[in-house]
């Protein structure tokens, strides 16, 4: 993938969710895209979708507001959907999923090669396949710890999460819950060993 620029599309809630498995719970976003980048040695287009809650809650809207303006300030292309509250007060996500499936069908029509997914979430499924009908190899970032089962599957290459963490972890760009644990602390199931496609080591 050396001198192409490839798009890379993080699914903010469905990596932060993987990430605190694994006892990451922050980390700079535009240092995750360049760790990414020099992984998959390309240049990369970072987009982030995420999603907002409604104007009436001032305080937390004008919080996720500021903090998507600090990422395109920083040339990330932020896909922006809704969180909404739902009966039991909880607030779930609008429109994320479908953002990530049509900016890959988007990357797929403006001639992209190669394109990163930061997801696990099986509904990108039909999205990738399509992108791979029209000649795109669509590389997926996910945990180990993460089934994912449905979208590994059809990846044409599954990167390693843990590979990118461990990466900034050296660079001292990591933040973890509990800094007593170690590295990787989870008792979930590793599924490294069933993936198809590459793995980088």
């Amino acid at each position: 993938m050396k001198n192409v620029n490839i798009p890379i599309i993080v699914d903010e809630m469905n990596v932060i969710h993987q990430l605190h498995k694994i006892n990451v719970h922050g980390l700079s976003w535009t240092n995750f895209y360049k760790t990414l980048g020099f992984i998959a040695n390309a240049k990369v287009t970072p987009y982030f979708a995420c999603a907002n809650v409604e104007r009436k809650d001032k305080v937390f809207h004008a919080n996720r507001s500021t903090f998507f303006n600090a990422l395109r300030k920083r040339g990330v292309n932020v896909l922006e959907g809704l969180a909404v509250r739902e009966s039991k007060d909880n607030r779930i996500e609008k429109g994320v999923d479908v953002l990530v499936a049509l900016q890959i069908y988007k990357e797929a029509l403006k001639g992209a090669r190669d394109i990163i997914v930061c997801s696990a979430d099986s509904d990108l499924v039909p999205a990738v396949k399509e992108a791979q009908n029209m000649g795109v190899r669509v590389h997926v970032v996910m945990s180990d710890y993460t089934p994912g089962c449905e979208l590994s599957t059809i990846a044409d290459r599954v990167i390693s999460l843990e590979t990118i963490v461990q990466s900034m972890v050296e660079r001292g760009k990591i933040n973890f819950k509990n800094q007593e644990k170690p590295y990787l602390f989870t008792n979930a199931v590793c599924y490294k060993q069933q993936r198809k496609g590459l793995q980088y080591a």
